[in-house]
This record gives C-alpha cells, sequence and structure tokens, in this order.
C-alpha cells in the first residue's frame, strides 16, 4: 500500500489589489488575502476605506482567482464597506474582528457559498451567521441560523439579548467590546462552555442568564464588564484565565461547583471583590490568580491541597477563614492550625506566631 501526501506551494506576497498594498498568501493556481500571522491584517492603513476584492488578479503572467479571505485580513482597520465576488470560497470568522466601522458587505449574487440579509453575512444556505453590522440595535433570528461564528456581534450597539434554542454553536470574542449590552439570556440553549472572550469588553454587561449545567467558562470571557454578581453552577470545572479580570464582581461562591485550580489571573484587578469562597475540590491556585485585587477575605474549606503563599503577596491585607485545610495550605501550614489565619506585610500569621 502507499500513501501520497501533497504539498501546495504556499508564499507570502504583497499585492496591489483596488489601489491598495495587500498581503496575499499565494498558493499554486489561486490567491488568499491574509497572511499566516496572528492579530496582523492584511492592509495596514489608519485612513477609513472602501474595499473590492476582484474575482482574479493577475500573477506572474496568469490570472489567479481570489478564493479566500483568511483570518485576521482586515483586524482593526477602518474599512467602511466591504464588495466580495461570486469566487471568494472560505471567509475566516474573524477576518472582520474589531472592524468597528464596518457598515456594508455586499456579495456577488452568483457566489455559491456566501449570501447578504439585511445586511449581515450569511453561509449561502443560513445557517452560519458571520457577521452582523456594527451600526445594528436590533437583531431577526433566521430560522435557519444554527450558529453565530466567532466575533459575528463584535461593537454592535443592542442593549440585550436572547440567544434562541435552535442555536448550536457561538463562537468566541462574539460579543466583545458591545459597549452598550447590559443583559444576556442565554437559558434556551444547550451551552456547556463559554467561550474565550465572550464579552470581554462590554463594559456594561450587568446580568448574564446562563443555562443549566454549564461546566467551563473561557479564558477572558468577562473581563471588564460591570457584572457584580454571577451564580456559579455547580457542574462547573474549570474557569479560564482572566476570565473576570478587571470586572466588578462583588463575591464568588464556588464551594459546591467542581472546580479544582483558580488560574492565573482569573480574578485580578476584581477592586470590587471583598468575598471569595473557594471550592471544595481545590487543588491549586496559580500565583497571579487576584493579581492587583484588594481587601479581600478569602474562606478556604478542605481539600486544599496546595495554595502558593506569593498568591496574597500583592493584597495589603488579606483575611483567611479556614476549614479542615490540605496538608500544603499555603506551602507552611498543617492540619493543627487555629480557624483564623491573617496575612499582613507579607507574613502570616495566627494564634501568635509568624511565618
Amino acid at each position: 500500500m502507499f500513501s501520497y501526501l501533497l504539498y501546495l506551494t504556499r508564499s507570502s506576497e504583497n499585492l496591489t489589489i483596488d489601489g491598495m498594498d495587500v498581503q496575499c498568501i499565494i498558493l499554486e493556481d489561486e490567491i488568499h488575502i491574509g497572511n499566516d500571522e496572528v492579530h496582523k491584517p492584511a492592509i495596514v492603513s489608519d485612513l477609513y476605506f472602501e474595499f473590492t476584492i476582484p474575482e482574479t488578479i493577475n500573477y506572474k503572467e496568469k490570472e489567479c482567482p481570489i478564493t479566500a479571505i483568511e483570518a485576521y485580513s482586515f483586524y482593526k482597520t477602518n474599512i467602511t464597506k466591504i464588495v466580495i465576488p461570486k469566487t471568494i470560497k472560505f471567509i475566516n470568522s474573524t477576518c472582520f474582528e474589531n472592524c468597528k466601522h464596518l457598515q456594508t458587505i455586499i456579495v456577488d449574487k452568483e457566489n455559491p457559498n456566501f449570501t447578504v440579509i439585511d445586511d449581515a453575512l450569511y453561509s449561502k444556505n443560513k445557517t452560519i451567521l458571520y457577521k452582523f453590522p456594527y451600526e445594528g440595535d436590533s437583531f431577526d433570528i433566521l430560522s435557519e441560523t444554527r450558529i453565530y461564528s466567532d466575533s459575528c456581534f463584535t461593537w454592535c450597539t443592542f442593549t440585550g439579548f436572547t440567544v434562541p434554542k435552535k442555536i448550536l454553536s457561538l463562537g468566541t470574542s462574539l460579543f466583545s467590546y458591545n459597549e452598550d449590552l447590559k443583559r444576556i439570556d442565554l437559558r434556551n440553549t444547550n451551552l456547556k462552555y463559554i467561550p474565550n472572550r465572550m464579552f470581554i469588553g462590554c463594559k456594561r454587561l450587568e446580568i448574564v442568564d446562563l443555562p443549566k449545567d454549564i461546566t467551563a467558562i473561557g479564558s477572558q470571557t468577562f473581563q471588564g464588564t460591570a457584572i457584580k454578581s454571577f451564580k456559579f453552577p455547580k457542574t462547573l470545572n474549570f474557569i479560564g484565565k482572566g476570565a473576570f479580570k478587571n470586572s466588578r464582581i462583588e463575591e464568588v461562591e464556588l464551594l459546591e461547583t467542581q472546580v479544582i485550580n483558580i488560574t492565573d489571573k482569573s480574578f485580578a484587578m476584581c477592586n470590587s471583590l471583598k468575598l471569595f469562597r473557594f471550592p471544595d475540590k481545590l487543588e491549586n491556585v496559580e500565583t497571579n490568580s487576584f493579581n492587583g485585587t484588594k481587601n479581600i477575605e478569602f474562606i478556604v474549606y478542605r481539600g486544599s491541597n496546595y495554595m502558593n503563599q506569593s498568591v496574597f503577596e500583592c493584597f495589603p491585607y488579606a483575611y483567611i477563614t479556614y476549614k479542615y485545610p490540605g496538608k500544603w495550605f499555603l506551602g507552611l501550614i498543617t492540619d493543627n492550625l487555629k480557624e483564623e489565619i491573617t496575612y499582613e506585610k507579607r507574613k502570616v500569621s495566627y494564634g501568635g506566631r509568624r511565618f
């Protein structure tokens, strides 16, 4: 038996398209707009601009079709309008991320893969929503739609949103930097995981109605939000890095959850946070989990196996109450300590003794 691997020639080159200098990926017989670098746009410009993608471009005396728009192709640019030809077969869902001035998307009617309805970009069969116009303050759900792609509602202006039951998948950064969003309702969904950066930068977001049985919250999901209270479900087993960083959360109750690790910067810079109850199954707290958060009371329950002392070094004062701590609580303290431990001026003290 023989197996064959097909290796496509892939290179990067700047080409002139619609009068602009555009980074492109060159394949054997087709061209993609974009590059292979994260958060690096294909077009570098501080100006507001409209962009029309031609069906083909002459490259080395050969007419090559433009068939794809790669990740971050227009990231953080001031593009206001884009025209997509019938030759485009693939659009990466992050290609328009943080393009807060994009108001108009036009797709050739003969394109077999994509279409525009009410200014929103969809797959041709309407099952995937790729991009919603930033100026929209309301949204009518198409009956065929099942997937909200990455970043499709970033910088939108609606104040509330209910995700219908028929939606099967939500992308990362979905509502990021929607500065007017105050409430989101996910209760009708079967969502088990809240994706990374889903609400990052939603500075007015106060209320999130969750579905039952959420098991994980992604990285930076609620970073920079106005959330004050949050009901952590018992099924929760993971909170990602920076998940609640710089939010207004006031109290965290994790006792009955399945969380075993408090990840890096997950509650950093939460200056409204006053009370934190660690989960019963706690195994580890990473060093910078609460970096920059001030004046907080911790309650630690049985099952804690390891908590690095440096976790608390960023606090001018932290008050810790524990019950049945594990052997390596703070890396220093054994099972026969008294009920209360205070941490002050980078020294652990209890009962008149200092470490």
